[in-house]
C-alpha cells in the first residue's frame, strides 16, 4: 500500500518559502482531504504571500468544508486583488449563504475580476427574492453603469435569475436619460430578456 501523502504536505503548507509551501496546497486542494482544512485555514491568513493566501483559499473551496468559511470571508478584504477574487468563488463553492453581505459589497470593488467574482457569488449564494434591496441597487448599479460589459451582462444575468422587483422600471429610466447610459440600459435589457427567456 502507497504511503499516504497528505500529512507531508500538509507540513509543507507551515513552510516560509511559498516555492514548497504553493505546490502542497494545490497538491492538497485536488485531494480533497479534509484533514488539511485547519492548515489550509492559516495559510489563507497568512501575511507572507499572497499567493499562498489565495491558493489556500482556493484549496478551501474544492474541499468544501463549510467550517472554512469564515477565513474565506476574511480573504474578501485582502490587499490583493487575486485573493479577493478567489475568496468569492470559494464562499459560492462553499454555499456559504450567511456571508452573502459580504461578498455583494465587493460588487464595488475597484478590480473587474473582483466585481464579476463577487456578482457570480451572489447569484450563486441568494435564493429568488431573497436579496436585500441594498444588493439589489447595487447589482443596478453594475448592470447599468459599470464600465466594463461583461460585468454589465453578468450583473444583469444575476438580476434575471432573482426576478428583481422594478427591473422593468429601472431599464425604462436609463434607456429615457440617453447618452451612455441607454447603451448600457438596452445591453442589460436584452440580456434579462434572454435569461427570462432560459427560466420560462
Amino acid at each position: 500500500m502507497a504511503d499516504d501523502p497528505v500529512p507531508g504536505w500538509i507540513r509543507d503548507v507551515e513552510c516560509d518559502d511559498p516555492r514548497k509551501a504553493v505546490p502542497a496546497i494545490r497538491a492538497l486542494g485536488k485531494a480533497q482531504d479534509r484533514r488539511a482544512v485547519p492548515g489550509l485555514i492559516m495559510a489563507a491568513r497568512s501575511p507572507r504571500s499572497s499567493e499562498v493566501r489565495m491558493r489556500a483559499v482556493e484549496a478551501i473551496g474544492a474541499i468544501g468544508d463549510a467550517h472554512a468559511a469564515s477565513a474565506v470571508a476574511d480573504a474578501l478584504a485582502d490587499p490583493d486583488a487575486h485573493v479577493r477574487e478567489r475568496a468569492c468563488h470559494a464562499l459560492a463553492r462553499l454555499g456559504a449563504a450567511d456571508r452573502l453581505g459580504a461578498a455583494a459589497r465587493l460588487v464595488r470593488d475597484a478590480d473587474r475580476r473582483v466585481r464579476m467574482g463577487a456578482i457570480a457569488a451572489v447569484s450563486a449564494l441568494a435564493r429568488p427574492g431573497h436579496l436585500t434591496p441594498a444588493i439589489v441597487a447595487d447589482l443596478w448599479s453594475a448592470a447599468l453603469d459599470d464600465p466594463d460589459e461583461p460585468v454589465r451582462t453578468l450583473a444583469a444575468e444575476a438580476l434575471a435569475r432573482q426576478g428583481a422587483t422594478g427591473a422593468d422600471q429601472v431599464l425604462r429610466a436609463a434607456l429615457a436619460r440617453g447618452g451612455p447610459s441607454a447603451d448600457r440600459a438596452r445591453h442589460s435589457a436584452h440580456v434579462l430578456e434572454v435569461a427570462r427567456g432560459r427560466r420560462a
